[in-house]
């Protein structure tokens, strides 16, 4: 009885220590897809949400966000790291066609309201609230 004791010791011994050092796979048994079912395929490439939709979340609370201030049409946008830009509005929530005594091009850190401006098609807007020079 003692010779089986030792063996499944030694056999336990063995399994704990080989799946310490290699990795479990599990694998499940393939099924046929059910009549009336079609099966969901992940898209081929996945698709970032864009900030500004990330954003939204935000909607009406104030934020702090940097970027590069440029007049683009006429009208004053940040563009932030990833591309995207957001409006920048008065206090009225029109839309702002430039800010007073910054160049275009400068690195700012602008804090404000955000909200949705509608005007030309919807995106986000930021009420401008205070401006800072990085």
């Amino acid at each position: 009885m003692s010779r089986f004791l030792l063996l499944s010791a030694l056999l336990l011994a063995s399994f704990q220590s080989a799946c310490a050092q290699a990795p479990v796979m599990i694998t499940l048994p393939a099924m046929a897809p059910r009549a009336g079912f079609q099966q969901v395929m992940p898209p081929a490439m996945p698709m970032p949400a864009p900030a500004a939709a990330s954003l939204l979340g935000l909607q009406n609370e104030e934020v702090e966000l940097s970027g590069i201030y440029r007049v683009e049409q006429g009208q004053a946008v940040m563009l932030l790291r990833n591309g995207e830009s957001v409006d920048l509005l008065d206090r009225q929530q029109r839309q702002l066609q430039a800010l007073q005594g910054v160049e275009p091009r400068a690195m700012l850190r602008v804090r404000g309201l955000l909200r949705t401006a509608y005007q030309p098609q919807p995106r986000m807007g930021l009420v401008v609230g205070q401006v800072l020079r990085v």
